[in-house]
Order: C-alpha cells, then sequence, then structure tokens
C-alpha cells in the first residue's frame, strides 16, 4: 500500500512504524544484495570529480594568464554562433 502525502505530513504520527519499518527493510535488502556499497562507492567516484573539476576550475579562474584570454575566447565562441 502506497502512503500519500497527507499520510506523511499527520502530526499524529500514526503509521510511522510502518513507514519506518518498510524503509529498513528497503536498506536491509540494499545492503544484502550489495547495492548500498555500490551506490556509495559510485556516490564516492562522483564526488570526487566534482572535487578535482572545482580545483580545477578555481585554479583556472584564479590564474591571471587564463582571466586575460577570458574576453577573446568568449568573443570568438560568441562569433562561432
Amino acid at each position: 500500500m502506497g502512503h500519500t502525502r497527507a499520510d506523511l505530513q499527520r502530526t499524529d504520527r500514526s503509521g510511522l512504524p510502518e513507514i519506518r519499518s518498510k524503509i529498513n527493510a528497503h536498506r536491509d535488502a540494499m545492503r544484502s544484495a550489495g547495492e548500498f556499497d555500490r551506490k556509495r562507492s559510485r556516490q564516492q567516484v562522483d564526488w570526487t570529480w566534482t572535487m578535482v573539476r572545482d580545483v580545477l576550475l578555481a585554479r583556472l579562474h584564479g590564474d591571471p594568464a587564463v582571466r586575460a584570454l577570458v574576453p577573446e575566447v568568449e568573443r570568438q565562441s560568441a562569433a562561432a554562433n
């Protein structure tokens, strides 16, 4: 049985044990199938690449020589359209 938004917004907390039980069962199934660890590993790889991208962009934007090139690169890019 699915739960509606109204079910989840109840202030009397009725149904909360059942929802918590379903969440825990899902988590346990994901862990026993190895899916939880696969997803966590994928998240770690994605996070690492995000950090690398952020550091590289920060270094590029912080480099005076690169900043000096930006207007010309943007002009050429706009002219290509």
